[in-house]
């Protein structure tokens, strides 16, 4: 396509990148009643298990909140917009027990100590 230089080492990755010029979606979600479709099969995977699944692995650390999301973008916007501006949430550790953790910045909040 004019004007794009990406390269890629493997066929697959090609083939994936070229549906996003094309717009080709050819894998559908194989949850009953869902139409939703995907450039890869990577991302319809995703899709599966957060959406039509009943886990919620990202869970909220501020103290004293039991929230838990499906997705690691929905517990941003919970911490954010519920926590305030200065909560975060940082990657996992290891040894943390869900994929999310949601820790306060220190003196951010000083009623939560």
């Amino acid at each position: 396509f004019e004007g794009c230089n990406k390269a890629y080492s493997r066929l697959e990755n090609l083939k994936t990148h070229l549906r996003s010029h094309t717009g080709e979606k050819p894998y559908v979600c194989e949850h009953e009643g869902c139409n939703k479709a995907f450039s890869n099969a990577s991302d319809r995977a995703k899709h599966q298990n957060r959406t039509h699944s009943n886990e919620k692995p990202y869970v909220c650390k501020i103290p004293g909140c039991t929230k838990r999301y499906t997705d690691p973008s929905s517990l941003r916007k919970h911490v954010k917009t519920v926590h305030g501006p200065d909560a975060h949430v940082t990657k996992k550790h290891r040894g943390d027990v869900g994929p999310g953790r949601a820790l306060p910045t220190p003196g951010a909040h000083p009623e939560m100590k």
